[in-house]
């Protein structure tokens, strides 16, 4: 299938943008604008697994036919993800966790989907509190009179469990994710 999302969060955990890099007018996929004159829905699904809810949530559906419709070319396509999508209510980080992402398009003939679901580690919520401590370390090092301290090992143990957590989702681990991703928000709080 030719459809193709590109993903990027903020830093503040609060939107989550997909992009279309779909490859439009390839045979498996009308040109856009062809579609755009066609088109009777488009939506993108979302659910998501943290770690205190490891079962899937509630699927989400996001109208994005006015996103489209408007669009004067397939780079207009970015479409926002925020916690109102979810059904979290506004201006909340959207919870770190895997979530899984739909994307479906349907004109007068044919729905387009992912054959798969797209999956996603958003994790930018735990990130900000890591790189925080990562930051401390040389303020906790000159402060110990540059010994090496118990403080600065629980940092380093953070980190790398962090890393590990990045390094199981590279390998799409998703028990092994939500359980390190519970480890750091406990040792984190």
């Amino acid at each position: 299938m030719s459809l193709i999302l590109l993903n990027e969060q903020t830093n503040d955990g609060k939107i989550l943008y997909l992009t279309d890099a779909s490859t439009w007018n390839d045979g498996t996929i009308p040109a856009f604008a062809t579609f755009q004159a066609t088109m009777v829905s488009a939506n993108i699904t979302i659910k998501y697994k943290t770690p205190t809810n490891t079962s899937w949530s509630s699927i989400y559906t996001y109208d994005i036919s006015s996103i489209i419709t408007a669009a004067t070319t397939v780079a207009d396509l970015i479409y926002p993800i925020t916690s109102v999508q979810i059904g979290l209510g506004s201006n909340l980080a959207l919870p770190d966790g895997i979530y899984s992402i739909g994307y479906n398009l349907t004109d007068n003939v044919t729905t387009y989907s992912f054959a798969s679901e797209l999956e996603l580690l958003l994790s930018n919520i735990i990130k900000a509190i890591v790189y925080k401590q990562v930051g401390a370390i040389a303020y906790k090092y000159y402060c110990a009179n540059n010994y090496y301290t118990k403080p600065i090992d629980d940092v380093l143990l953070i980190k790398s469990l962090y890393d590990s957590m990045i390094a199981s989702a590279y390998v799409a681990k998703q028990p092994e994710i939500l359980n390190i991703l519970e480890v750091l928000q406990r040792q984190t709080a």
